[in-house]
């Protein structure tokens, strides 16, 4: 549930887990509470105070968006769709062998000429347990020093889909990735009226747009990313 005055705050309570967060219009000024730590979620525990990130980064061209990212401090692929797409399957995959991170989840994208991909959290989360909802928060730098990659300029967006059998590519349109990833950003952050849109169809308009089959060998799909990253042909 969300309310704002224009001139002065907004008002973001959580239902789920009954946080509040005052957000003053500048977004400099913030106050986030919660009845008792028990009460957050697995999710806002991986990534938290979006709504204050939302406000006290966002600005011309630069946008909290869904999406994961992974490659190297020279490029990455921005890895975009619905929750369960395999996102973090493939972002897992290409750090365990050898590459780097920027988001698992949600990142700072700053659309400009040559979009970059700006990190946010240093968490991932994964399954723990297919019979639990709840998944397990991964910290990068414990689990994988060196993983980390604080920003990096996008060279692709990628439409994982988990497949299994061996991993393959394909080009897309920039509207069947903008289908995929629209909805997910403007519904979990619906602070703009849908303004986001506008970016992320630029975004996919500029950039060359894949489907990624994700197989079930992770050093293939890893070898996948790397092909997206310039290193090879898809």
């Amino acid at each position: 549930m969300r309310g704002s005055d224009a001139e002065r705050l907004l008002v973001v309570h959580e239902t789920c887990s009954g946080a509040v967060t005052l957000i003053g219009s500048a977004g400099i000024s913030v106050l986030h509470r919660v009845p008792h730590r028990a009460a957050v979620p697995w999710w806002e525990r991986a990534a938290p105070l979006r709504p204050s990130l939302f406000w006290a980064l966002g600005g011309d061209r630069r946008h909290v968006v869904h999406a994961g990212a992974v490659g190297d401090g020279f490029g990455a692929i921005l890895l975009v769709g619905p929750r369960g797409s395999g996102k973090t399957t493939v972002a897992m995959a290409a750090v365990n062998n050898g590459l780097r991170i920027v988001a698992d989840d949600y990142l700072l994208l700053h659309a400009a000429n040559r979009p970059v991909a700006i990190s946010l959290y240093s968490t991932a989360s994964i399954a723990a347990d297919l019979d639990v909802p709840e998944k397990r928060i991964l910290d990068l730098p414990s689990l994988a020093p060196g993983s980390l990659c604080a920003s990096a300029p996008v060279v692709a967006v990628v439409l994982p889909r988990i497949r299994g059998g061996r991993s393959q590519v394909c080009r897309v349109s920039p509207a069947e990735v903008l289908r995929a990833w629209a909805p997910s950003t403007v519904l979990q952050m619906p602070f703009d009226g849908g303004a986001v849109v506008a970016a992320l169809a630029d975004v996919v308009r500029k950039l060359p747009c894949f489907a990624l089959d994700v197989g079930d060998d992770e050093a293939d799909v890893a070898s996948t990313v790397e092909q997206l990253l310039g290193r090879g042909a898809p």
